[in-house]
């Protein structure tokens, strides 16, 4: 773990002709800087920090405001160390943070100006002390009008603007106060900043903050918070309700609806962004209903009834139908797209998707299905698999149309008159032309599956009546179903069988009985494991000892197995091989235990999902013995906290049972 203790430090001239430059003192520093060089996560912040280390190799100190060789390596060790993320507790993560944060004391613009800089403080804002937000808070306070516009300084204001309206600094006057007035100061001068890049990006941050509620970051962007995620709940997420911050919202929707250039913002991809943000936050707070019915009704004027397809109106409106009520959804889609879906199928699917996804009641969901039809071998032979998927989803939703979907895949894909291979096909979303025979459409060596494929087939099992897709299911090859029990994609798909409440119990048992060859290699592999878990959650004693029988003949090479070795533990192997009815008492009595605490539960209104029995720790010298007399040689049947309805049961048990107990619990002593 690298110090965090700063010596007092300084920078060399930050900006040509501004103030005294102060050097920085490699002393101040973390200890160990440059350790763990070759550690790191995936993603943005890595090639990023990969980026600022060549370019200080190469002389180039960040876009922006210039600072010297110094002071730029001095951040990109910072931004290192954040990365690397090494701190042994949130105490140390935070005065690294603080530390780190008080060396842009006097120099808060200008260094937030700077690419790297403004990343890096970005970064450890959140971690920072009431009295050094507010420092920096104060210090872009004379120049707002210039940092809200700023390429850099502006994601420090946006991160200024999360931190400062926080539930976690609501008692805070002094940042309360700034946020406000921030705030107030942005939305009133709103026609300087909607044009901008950087400033529209601003006036959504304000929004979003006082909605009350901010989308969570990507996860590797939230690293820093390590594994405490009190601070990221504190900034993302639902707020508390602040009827002063949403007034505010009201009031400058209500300004921003009655702009005159309201009419250009839809044509234009930054201030459309900026349109469309303001419709959602709008939208979050209570008693919006009007303010949003104006919104849409001023967007749908203004737009045009001819839009072409690739027309950067859509967006706005698709955002409309999101928040519309089943009046106003019918509204734009016959104003706007009835008649013209088979436009969208071809040239712009993300639209059709949002159509569909946005359909707020059975009676618009089947006007937009019909019309849907009527082009669905185009849809198919396109592989338009979001658009499929989206449609399953609402088939779920309002359960209908579910026999039409069906029949229109079966009728499309698969041209022969039973369902063979159709599973197959949808999972690997592969285009199918008329020409291609049942020989073409066997799965090759070269499986691909496709990720909205799986998708499809698993909400297809949801169903009220999956029995086509279970019959497809049931004429897969052996091979063809362990392929598919393999992969990392379609795996699930053969766990939503076993899943599904509505798939009927012989034909999870038929499936079952079909994979029993394939089950000691599926226990061997991460993604089988976790069918093999699935089905145990599913099954009955019978089928319980099935997967038992199988597994318990492997015991050895399954206990040497990363994944394998759970499955010996969890599922109580050695005792199965051991002695079957004591196995079988003690499973029974387990899902009994659960079944009341479930119960309990239940009655309290807790959702404690399935309670898992803690394995005992076993006697590591008698099981090394055990294993030198004989491998084969199982180990007795772990000993298991027992209830006092089970010490009833056992003193009823025969003597030689109890020797045998007794005799065990000595060796483990």
């Amino acid at each position: 773990m690298p110090e965090v203790s700063m010596a007092e430090s300084s920078f060399e001239t930050l900006s040509k002709g501004k103030g005294k430059g102060r050097d920085i003192n490699k002393a101040a520093l973390p200890y160990h800087h440059d350790a763990h060089k070759g550690k790191g996560k995936p993603g943005g912040k890595r090639s990023f920090l990969k980026r600022a280390k060549r370019f200080e190799k190469q002389g180039r100190f960040g876009k922006g405001h210039e600072v010297d060789s110094e002071t730029y390596g001095y951040f990109v060790r910072i931004l290192d160390l954040l990365r690397q993320n090494e701190f042994e507790t949130d105490e140390e993560r935070e005065a690294f943070a603080e530390n780190s944060l008080s060396q842009t004391e006097g120099t808060e613009v200008q260094l937030s100006s700077n690419q790297l800089v403004s990343r890096v403080i970005e970064n450890i804002l959140p971690l920072a002390s009431e009295e050094s937000i507010f420092r920096i808070c104060k210090a872009f306070t004379p120049s707002l009008r210039v940092v809200v516009c700023d390429p850099y300084a502006s994601h420090v204001l946006e991160k200024l603007l999360e931190v400062t309206s926080s539930d976690k600094w609501l008692e805070s006057d002094d940042l309360t106060t700034w946020f406000q007035n921030t705030a107030k100061y942005v939305l009133n001068n709103f026609e300087d900043f909607t044009f901008d890049t950087y400033g529209s990006f601003v006036m959504k941050k304000v929004l979003e903050c006082l909605s009350g509620y901010l989308k969570p970051p990507d996860p590797r962007e939230a690293s820093i918070f390590g594994k405490n995620n009190k601070i990221q709940e504190t900034l993302y997420g639902k707020r508390k309700a602040n009827s002063k911050r949403e007034l505010m919202l009201k009031d400058f929707a209500a300004r921003f609806a009655a702009w005159p250039q309201f009419n250009d913002l839809i044509q234009q991809p930054i201030t459309s962004r900026l349109l469309q943000n303001v419709i959602e936050t709008v939208n979050r707070t209570e008693g919006s209903e009007d303010f949003v019915k104006k919104l849409i009704l001023r967007v749908t004027t203004v737009a045009s009834e001819t839009l072409e397809v690739q027309s950067v109106e859509h967006r706005v409106l698709e955002v409309c139908l999101s928040v519309a009520s089943s009046k106003q959804y019918g509204i734009i889609f016959e104003k706007f797209y009835k008649g013209r879906l088979v436009n969208y199928i071809v040239g712009q699917c993300l639209t059709l998707q949002n159509i569909i996804s946005s359909a707020p009641d059975e009676e618009n969901f089947v006007a937009v299905f019909d019309e849907i039809t009527q082009s669905f071998a185009t849809l198919i032979n396109g592989g338009r698999a979001g658009v499929i998927k989206a449609l399953t989803d609402q088939c779920i939703k309002f359960t209908s149309k579910q026999k039409d979907l069906w029949n229109l895949l079966k009728s499309n894909i698969n041209t022969e008159s039973d369902n063979s291979n159709l599973v197959m096909t949808v999972i690997t979303m592969k285009e199918v032309s008329e020409d291609e025979n049942a020989e073409q459409l066997q799965m090759n060596p070269k499986f691909s599956s496709s990720y909205f494929g799986t998708i499809i087939v698993e909400h297809l099992l949801e169903f009220e009546k999956p029995s086509g897709v279970l019959k497809s299911f049931n004429e897969l090859e052996t091979s063809q179903l362990k392929t598919l029990a393999l992969d990392p994609k379609a795996s699930f798909v053969v766990s939503k069988v076993f899943k599904s409440e509505n798939v009927p119990q012989k034909q999870k048992i038929k499936l079952l009985h079909k994979m029993k060859e394939m089950l000691i290699e599926l226990a061997n592999t991460k993604f089988g494991s976790r069918i093999l878990d699935d089905i145990w959650q599913w099954s009955e004693m019978a089928q319980k000892t099935i997967v038992a029988e199988v597994l318990s003949d492997r015991i050895p090479s399954l206990s040497a197995n990363r994944y394998g070795k759970f499955l010996v533990e969890n599922y109580g192997l050695h005792a199965f091989k051991k002695d079957r009815k004591e196995w079988a008492e003690h499973m029974n009595s387990q899902s009994k235990r659960k079944s009341a605490a479930l119960a309990i539960a239940a009655e309290f209104g807790l959702n404690i999902g399935a309670i898992e029995t803690k394995p005992v720790k076993k006697d590591k010298d008698r099981k090394r013995k055990l294993e030198q007399d004989d491998e084969e040689t199982v180990e007795t049947e772990p000993v298991v906290e027992a209830v006092e309805e089970e010490e009833e049961e056992q003193s009823e048990a025969p003597k030689k049972k109890k020797k045998k107990k007794k005799k065990s619990k000595e060796l483990s002593e």
